[in-house]
């Protein structure tokens, strides 16, 4: 459970995903913890973050039989309802997460953060690498909380929570 608190945290809310500088799309991602928004957690990853973890719903999908035929979206979204009521406590504890940007280094359309989580049972600083599409500041599918690693954390949560809740 706590890979999936971890990487619920890159959910984002607002009009457009993505804001106009890195701080705006840490904003964003702020706002929707409280929400528990896995559309808008999808729609804040990078086009190539997406693919992966829509490559990555096959292998879910051997282990759930009821992902089967999704994608990344239908997926998140499940995963947060799935949290909220199989485990509200812990869907509280990271709702209340506070997450804090130390430093934010850009190059072109490429920005790395490093930022410090700050949670109910736990402070961790994580580094987050983000890029720029059309205008707009997505989480990129490298580093610690990126596309990748988010679908093998996926991955790992729905195994977790098949073993707690029956699938149908």
């Amino acid at each position: 459970m706590k890979r999936l608190l971890l990487l619920v945290l890159l959910a984002a809310c607002g009009k457009a995903a993505g804001g106009k500088t890195p701080r705006e799309t840490v904003s964003q991602l702020q706002a929707a913890l409280k929400k528990g928004d896995g559309g808008a957690l999808y729609d804040l990853l990078t086009a190539r973050a997406q693919r992966q973890l829509d490559g990555q719903i096959r292998g879910i999908s051997k282990v759930v039989p009821r992902f089967e035929g999704c994608d990344g979206r239908e997926l998140l979204v499940e995963l947060f309802d799935l949290a909220k009521e199989s485990a509200p406590q812990q869907f509280q504890a990271l709702a209340a997460t506070h997450m804090v940007v130390m430093e934010t280094r850009t190059q072109g359309d490429s920005a790395r953060l490093k930022m410090s989580i700050l949670g109910r049972n736990r402070d961790e600083t994580v580094e987050m690498r983000m890029a720029r599409e059309n205008g707009r500041w997505k989480l990129d599918d490298s580093g610690p909380l990126g596309g990748a690693n988010l679908a093998a954390g996926m991955q790992a949560a729905v195994q977790e929570a098949s073993a707690c809740t029956t699938f149908t």
